[in-house]
């Protein structure tokens, strides 16, 4: 559990960096980019070395250190198209194009599909792991899958007729996720009640 909640701040620090880097950014902050993604890769081969010797779940344990590894490819991918390609007034007070896609020349529409890709695998490995909860619903499954096709849809027609993004993606992610902890508290509160 500790483990699992470092390699989601870390997640988070190293989309931070991420969203903000680029060409004119100074050795030191591309250094401290560098040394959040080798401790978060140190603290997943950590994670699947207890699972092991404590004879965990596997699979589980995959999809535990998968969840957070992709919100963080989401989430960067999402942050570049939002405010990556020059549209940065309000960030840094002037039009620069910046984040992680900045340095590697990763184009506008291949981040949109590079995020697409990740959007799917993300959902799908959210619903497998939902599927390997206590009591899983196969009804909430196949509502979860429409849903994710549903919104994949929606966020490419608006891409393509309007060259923007949706937030439709990030508002689908909150609401699995709200989903995940009423469902979590609704069984806590079952199971204390027997």
């Amino acid at each position: 559990m500790f483990i699992t909640l470092l390699i989601w701040i870390f997640c988070f620090y190293s989309w931070a960096s991420m969203v903000v880097i680029s060409v004119s950014s100074t050795f030191h902050e591309k250094y401290l980019t560098c040394i959040y993604i080798v401790i978060l890769c140190i603290l997943i081969l950590l994670r699947f070395s207890l699972c092991k010797v404590r004879k965990k779940n596997i699979k589980k344990c995959i999809l535990d250190s998968a969840i957070p590894v992709l919100h963080l490819l989401f989430f960067i991918c999402h942050s570049n198209i939002m405010y990556g390609y020059g549209n940065t007034m309000g960030i840094i007070g002037r039009s620069e194009v910046i984040g992680l896609f900045s340095i590697i020349n990763v184009s506008y529409n291949m981040a949109f599909i590079l995020m697409g890709v990740i959007y799917v695998v993300l959902w799908l490995v959210m619903i497998l792991k939902y599927n390997m909860s206590e009591k899983p619903n196969k009804r909430i499954t196949f509502i979860a899958i429409i849903l994710g096709i549903a919104v994949e849809v929606m966020g490419i027609c608006k891409f393509i007729f309007t060259s923007e993004l949706s937030l439709i993606y990030l508002f689908s992610i909150a609401v699995f996720w709200m989903f995940n902890l009423i469902n979590y508290i609704a069984l806590k509160v079952k199971s204390l009640n027997d």
